[in-house]
């Protein structure tokens, strides 16, 4: 049975394998770039099978892009503009663990389909660089940060895999010296005001709150708007659906993570279509608070 996309959603193909039956995808010819030239996209599948981003749903979610090149040349203070200006334009950050490639390219354009532009792979598990380096390549409408970066090697190994951005759950000091010097944006981690402060005094302006809610959650993220009002945050840790929108309310929030429409166990089963649902809630939550 053929799958029609809501026009509330942007639309991707779907191919067989990742966690459904064994039908056979049916494929349709699509124009490259309006040339003479086509390429086969597999249109529909069974339950489970894997969404693929075609170039629709490129053109109909406008994802932030970055220019490597230049940021090269940035300073640290236009790194953090510009990691200000992706994370806002993100508003929620899907907090993303594979195991697989399959895993990665299915999840990601289930979540760009739903209305999630932007997410954080965390670097957890042994495929995690490579798959990074693949959604660089075949879904170049997603903006991918590598996630759970503990060490300068990790740091180094996303640059050239082609991360956007560079997330750490938290910020030693040798950390935050590679990271001050990194040729992209960089969202470091912290949990308590001094890591906060610390950071604030290297120069960084857009940090991570993790783990948010066991630190203090929206009391502590309330008390720091006034003593550094430009310093802005994305919690992430413990962040419900119910609870995403009184975060993003808070004028100091660039931002939140959360992990509720990419589960372990949906992605383990392919379950696309519920992730692709509540990335599309998501981002009503983030239309709804922001005017979108």
């Amino acid at each position: 049975m053929r799958r029609r996309t809501p026009e509330a959603h942007c639309a991707v193909g779907w191919s067989a394998g990742g966690g459904g039956g064994n039908a056979a995808a049916r494929t349709r010819r699509e124009p490259i770039h309006g040339g003479s030239h086509s390429r086969v996209v597999r249109e529909s599948g069974p339950a489970g099978g894997i969404p693929t981003a075609t170039s629709d749903t490129r053109r109909r979610i406008h994802a932030p892009q970055t220019n490597k090149k230049e940021e090269q040349g940035m300073s640290i203070q236009q790194h953090q503009v510009r990691a200000a200006e992706m994370l806002t334009a993100a508003g929620i950050l899907p907090v993303v663990t594979v195991h697989t490639l399959d895993q990665a390219r299915a999840v990601s354009a289930a979540l760009l389909e739903g209305g999630l532009p932007a997410i954080e792979l965390t670097l957890r598990t042994p495929v995690a660089m490579d798959a990074l380096a693949m959604l660089k390549r075949e879904l170049p409408g997603v903006v991918v940060g590598a996630g759970t970066v503990l060490t300068v090697e990790q740091m180094q190994q996303s640059i050239d895999a082609g991360a956007d951005f560079l997330v750490t759950p938290g910020t030693p000091t040798h950390m935050a010296d590679a990271l001050a010097a990194a040729p992209l944006p960089v969202v470091p981690g912290a949990a308590s005001p001094t890591e906060l402060l610390a950071l604030y005094a290297r120069g960084f302006r857009v940090c991570k709150l993790f783990p948010a809610t066991a630190v203090g959650g929206l009391a502590m993220i309330k008390g720091l708007a006034g003593p550094v009002p430009d310093l802005k945050l994305c919690p992430t840790g413990g962040i419900t659906e119910d609870s995403a929108a009184e975060y993003l309310e808070q004028k100091n929030v660039v931002c939140i993570g959360g992990s509720w429409m990419v589960p372990g166990n949906w992605i383990a089963d392919g379950a696309w279509d519920k992730v692709r649902d509540a990335a599309a809630g998501a981002a009503k939550i983030v239309a709804r608070v922001r005017g979108r």
